[in-house]
Formats: structure tokens, C-alpha cells, sequence
């Protein structure tokens, strides 16, 4: 097929343009559609993770519920499998509870201290509260003021009483007054004002002994 002069020179420009710019272009439309399937194949392995970790969370709650002896077996399954999911750190803040109802504090402490290490944010605090629980069931309470000592955002007002509560069992009224003054100070300051947070605070001061 004859091409006029024009469409030959038309013809020209493009092949110049492919041999200078070409490489790059495959290789960067190469490279996207690699990220693409790629993130494609990174959402399915979430997907599968989430799916595979509920199972694992199902079975474990099953368990509870029949009180198998297999209980910790399955709750190291799920942290090292699913450690990185929330289903890890609720099977563990349950773990414990099934222990410490059963008196048995020390194993509780374990599953626990997994949270705080392991755990995500929103369920430290939960964790760190507990753990403080038992440690003063365990007369500890040197270990649970510093299990309380790391702040955690949503749980300041919590960490306070319940600091109160640690120093009014060493006798030490003053110290408990002065960390739910602290606490309700800090809460009123807040934005908006969590105003049950502030009364409850301030009914707890009023029951101390003055």
C-alpha cells in the first residue's frame, strides 16, 4: 500500500516517537497493571485472612461455651495465625475472663499482657484495666499502678478510678483524692465535655473518706 508524503512522514514521527519513548511506556503500562493485580490479589488474601480468622474465632467461642480442655490450644492458634486481627485479642480478653472466674489469676495474667504487646489500640485499654483487676486481686499493686501507667486516650478517666481505687487499698487517701481531682479536671477540659464521665468521677471523690 503507497503512502502519500504526508502519512510517510506521519509514519515516521510514530516510529521515532516508539523507539525513544516505547520501553518506557510497556514498561510503565507493565508495571501498573502488575500493581494493579497485585493489590487485586493483596484484597483477596485480606478477604481469605478475615473469613479464615472468624472460623477460628467461631470454633474458639464454641469451645468456651462447652468448656473444652482444648481452650488454649485454639486461642495459640488464632495469635499466631491472626495475631494481627482484632478476633486475636478478643479471644484473648476472653481467655482471661474464663480464667480469673475460675480463680485462677495467674494463667489470667498471661492472655492479657498478649493484648497490651500484641493487641490493637482499642483493646489495650480493656486489657490493661483488667489485668489491673487482677493484680489487686493478687495483693500486686505495685505491678497494677504500672500496668496503668501507659496512657491510652479513651480510657484516661478509667485508668483514674481505678488508680484510686489501687491507693485507697494501700490506705492512701490523699493519693486517690488527688488523681480523681486530676482526672475530672482533665475530662472537663475535654471538647465536648463527657459530662457522665465528670459525675461519675465526682460521685467517686465524694465517697472517699475525708
Amino acid at each position: 500500500m503507497a503512502y502519500d508524503l504526508e502519512e510517510q512522514e506521519q509514519i515516521a514521527q510514530i516510529k521515532a516517537f516508539w523507539e525513544k519513548w516505547g520501553t518506557l511506556i510497556t514498561g510503565v503500562v507493565v508495571a501498573g497493571a502488575i500493581a494493579y493485580f497485585g493489590w487485586q490479589g493483596y484484597g483477596w488474601y485480606q478477604k481469605r485472612q478475615v473469613a479464615q480468622a472468624e472460623a477460628a474465632f467461631a470454633s474458639f467461642n464454641a469451645s468456651i461455651q462447652k468448656k473444652d480442655a482444648d481452650l488454649a490450644a485454639k486461642l495459640a492458634g488464632l495469635q499466631g495465625s491472626f495475631g494481627k486481627t482484632n478476633y486475636a485479642s478478643l479471644a484473648s480478653l476472653q481467655m482471661a475472663a474464663v480464667l480469673a472466674t475460675d480463680g485462677k489469676y495467674d494463667q489470667a495474667q498471661a492472655p492479657l499482657q498478649w493484648v497490651i504487646e500484641h493487641g490493637q489500640a482499642e483493646n489495650q485499654g480493656a486489657a490493661r484495666l483488667r489485668l489491673a483487676d487482677i493484680q489487686m486481686q493478687l495483693n500486686q499493686k505495685d505491678a497494677a499502678l504500672k500496668t496503668l501507667e501507659a496512657p491510652v486516650a479513651q480510657y484516661t478517666s478509667a485508668f483514674a478510678a481505678k488508680k484510686a481505687d489501687i491507693y485507697m487499698m494501700s490506705g492512701d487517701t490523699a493519693k486517690a483524692q488527688e488523681v480523681l481531682t486530676a482526672a475530672i479536671e482533665t475530662a472537663k477540659k475535654a471538647q465536648p465535655v463527657d459530662l457522665v464521665t465528670v459525675e461519675s468521677l465526682e460521685a467517686k471523690l465524694k465517697l472517699l473518706p475525708h
